[in-house]
């Protein structure tokens, strides 16, 4: 009686015991002798904060015994039971650090960020958990990198999806950390995107490009940091309809800058500027242009003005027929004076040529016109006799 006794409750303290470990299912045959016989070389995000989170959860759940296979399993395991499946939940600091940062990929960047994301909020997308893995992974030495593609639907179809790639001895293996954490029941994660040749799981992802996911990944290295943007001018005035191209220099010179440009106008109606920094001028007033380098800005102060063509008279008598008198211009600098045109509101009574020589031809009055486009300017013509 004794003996059944005891036997109950070492039953009993045993069904405890596995109730609160993970239960593996389906782990790939080979996943052990794959992972143990990787080569190591761990690489940090050197970002502090994200650093400083991994290793939290690698002091926690590793032991200095465990080998490869081991270590990688625990951080699958961490993601699947601590990273519940949401939308991204957007950290503005640390998406502003990061982004400024001077790493020499901006696809960095973004493992960076959605990895800080998934191991602060433990909620995040496939983003999050691809990231996350990839980044604890690395932290152990092995050479893991985020892939994007689409992934078959339960439903059936495809749904855009992110995925990790680790790389040992030539071939690609596929981890799916946020597949498994769906399709795991309680503690018991099955391990069917864990340690797979692409072979085993048919079907299952169409890679956008494999090889360029991989280039665009640089280890997390970091270039020359960027210290200050500068437009060539301060101050600069134009006039309605021109353009101008700001440009933009950079301290130093071959900082690495992964950020894009964003430029801005502080009023479209007055100024707009594109992408590459065409200002266009749209009517008079005052605007100010930025451009935004990660966290470095500056401005330039654009004055816009009408454009004009002036003439050295108002208003010119002749005393009689056969008197002759010329005009004289000047234009905006954003006018040719080549271009200008004439024209005579009454050509019996006055003839004006393409130079601006007025020449009377009958008693009357007239107006001369100069104009380039819509830019005009008149001058009143008396024939006295």
């Amino acid at each position: 009686m004794l003996r059944k006794k005891l036997t109950a409750i070492v039953l009993i303290i045993t069904l405890l015991s596995t109730m609160t470990q993970a239960i593996t299912v389906n782990a790939a045959t080979n996943a052990k002798e794959v992972l143990n016989g990787a080569t190591l070389n761990p690489i940090p995000t050197n970002y502090a904060p994200l650093d400083k989170l991994v290793r939290k959860v690698l002091k926690k759940y590793m032991k200095d015994d465990m080998n490869t296979y081991e270590k990688v399993k625990a951080c699958y395991d961490y993601l699947i039971h601590n990273v519940s499946y949401s939308s991204n939940i957007f950290q503005a600091k640390a998406y502003q650090e990061i982004m400024s940062a001077s790493y020499s990929s901006s696809w960095d960047k973004k493992v960076i960020y959605y990895a800080y994301c998934a191991l602060k909020n433990k909620k995040e997308s496939c983003y999050g958990y691809s990231s996350a893995f990839v980044v604890l992974t690395r932290a152990i030495g092995l050479e893991s990198y985020v892939m994007q593609g689409k992934t078959a639907l339960a439903k059936g179809g495809y749904g855009n999806h992110w995925w990790v790639n680790i790389k040992i001895d030539g071939k690609y293996y596929v981890f799916d950390p946020n597949v498994d954490e769906n399709i795991a029941k309680g503690n018991t994660i099955y391990y069917y995107r864990f340690c797979k040749l692409d072979a085993e799981v048919p079907d299952k992802y169409i890679y956008t490009n494999r090889k360029e996911d991989i280039n665009q990944f640089h280890e997390f290295q970091k270039g020359i940091p960027l210290k200050s943007i500068q437009f060539n001018k301060s101050k600069l005035t134009l006039y309605t309809g021109e353009n101008q191209t700001l440009s933009l220099n950079l301290k130093p010179s071959d900082a690495t800058v992964t950020a894009k440009t964003v430029w801005k106008s502080s009023n479209k109606k007055i100024a707009t500027v594109s992408k590459s920094g065409i200002i266009t001028a749209k009517k008079p007033g005052t605007v100010t242009i930025s451009a935004v380098v990660g966290d470095k800005t500056t401005k330039c102060k654009v004055t816009v003005k009408k454009p004009f063509i002036k003439l050295n008279k108002t208003s010119i008598t002749l005393k009689k027929v056969g008197n002759q008198s010329r005009l004289k211009t000047k234009v905006s600098p954003n006018l040719k004076e080549s271009t200008i045109k004439w024209k005579s509101s009454n050509q019996k009574v006055v003839k004006v040529t393409e130079n601006g020589e007025i020449i009377a031809l009958s008693k009357g009055t007239a107006t001369i016109t100069a104009y380039i486009g819509k830019v005009k300017a008149k001058c009143k013509v008396i024939v006295k006799k």
